[in-house]
């Protein structure tokens, strides 16, 4: 027998009501997943974390980057809307070999490239370290999008690749969920 404790949730906004429950929390972000739907509802406090903003506002639709969408926002409270994304496993083979050469790329760059006075830009350096990786050109192409969205924010931009930020479609694409997170924000 197994007992599971789901708690639901009523989502207000712009005069809708959405029924929703609660399917994750972060740092900055609480997940609300809408009931019967795979909408995925991201609440967050206003201007505390710029990194949905910048992924909503400034990446194309490329494979590997969730479409993100404002849906509200006022002074205390910002709602993004995206699709439900299954989380990444093990056994989702290829995906999970992106994953592992990312992390390992990315580990070896903050190996030899992080100290105080270089915080600033280390998410845009590594960019160059991209060019010469043996990932896919559409994780790349992702990955330069993402970077270049969030230096249009001042921060301590840094990535984090670890499968609780990664999810994978229904083709078994690596999507990169959460990864953008500025440094600064954490103090």
């Amino acid at each position: 027998m197994k007992i599971s404790k789901k708690i639901s949730y009523v989502l207000e906004y712009n005069s809708k009501e959405i029924q929703v429950e609660k399917i994750g929390k972060g740092m900055f972000w609480t997940a609300y997943q809408e009931k019967n739907s795979n909408n995925v509802f991201l609440v967050g406090k206003a201007n505390n974390d710029y990194s949905k903003e910048a992924v909503a506002l400034w990446c194309s639709e490329l494979k590997h980057i969730p479409k993100l969408e404002r849906v509200y926002r006022d002074e205390d409270t910002e709602i993004f809307k995206t699709v439900y994304t299954p989380g990444l496993k093990a056994k989702d083979r290829d995906a999970w070999s992106d994953y592992k050469k990312l992390r390992g790329l990315w580990e070896n760059y903050l190996t030899e490239n992080l100290s105080p006075t270089r915080l600033q830009f280390v998410a845009q350096n590594f960019r160059t370290v991209l060019d010469d990786a043996d990932i896919k050109e559409s994780l790349k192409e992702a990955l330069e999008e993402m970077i270049e969205a969030v230096s249009n924010y001042d921060g301590e931009w840094l990535l984090e690749f670890a499968p609780r930020n990664l999810g994978v479609d229904e083709e078994g694409n690596l999507i990169l969920l959460d990864i953008l997170y500025d440094r600064k924000k954490l103090k």
